[in-house]
């Protein structure tokens, strides 16, 4: 009996003991899992408060008329937060300074990205449509968007781009069926009041309601 005993004693010492072990590992995973929590938390603020300040510098160097070192502090900032809204607004600033540097289709290439990150707010697209006007090819970026929506009616952003353009190009009728077209479609999202600014300022007094 005593063997017995002492053989039951030690399983349960050993059973106390595996215990104590797979706590502590359980716990060093824990803590393991929140302290990665925390770095990338801290990882993400250090770098949005970092592309902040690169944006910052940017439009300083724009300010000043440098506008290669602001490409440079702009894509800095866009590397470092890729996917905001805020880096929808660097990459609208990449492409004024591409626009002051002669370098058109990097700068519509920037408002366009600008664009695809937040597609409601007008001023990329005024941005955008007057990069082609600079590089005058407002006629064939028309015809261009006019494919898109033939191949795709639903395209809501692309009607408002040709009624910017039709503006741009005193084709006042044209921007306003653009436009409605636009509201048609996307009759709630945040640039539909755009949509409607430009309505009012083009229909004139007889086909307002």
């Amino acid at each position: 009996m005593t063997i017995i005993k002492l053989f039951n004693r030690l399983i349960f010492c050993l059973f106390l003991i595996s215990v104590f072990f797979v706590v502590i590992f359980f716990q060093q995973k824990g803590f393991a899992y929140y302290g990665y929590k925390d770095i990338n938390a801290d990882q993400s603020i250090w770098a949005t408060n970092n592309a902040v300040a690169h944006n910052k510098a940017g439009v300083e160097f724009l300010q000043k008329g440098y506008p290669m070192h602001a490409v440079n502090e702009f894509k800095i900032a866009i590397m470092l937060n890729p996917n905001s809204a805020m880096s929808a607004s660097i990459y609208n600033n990449l492409g004024k300074a591409y626009e002051m540097m002669k370098q058109y289709d990097l700068a519509i290439a920037s408002y366009q990205h600008a664009i695809k990150i937040n597609p409601d707010f007008a001023l990329y697209y005024k941005n955008l449509v007057n990069a082609y006007r600079i590089k005058r090819i407002l006629p064939q970026s028309q015809v261009s968007y006019e494919k898109i929506v033939s191949m795709n009616p639903q395209d809501s952003y692309a009607y408002f781009i040709l009624g910017v353009i039709c503006v741009e190009q005193g084709n006042n009728s044209k921007a306003i069926e653009y436009f409605k077209k636009f509201l048609e479609l996307e009759p709630r999202v945040n640039l539909a009041s755009s949509a409607k600014k430009y309505l009012e300022a083009l229909e004139p007094p007889t086909m307002k309601k």
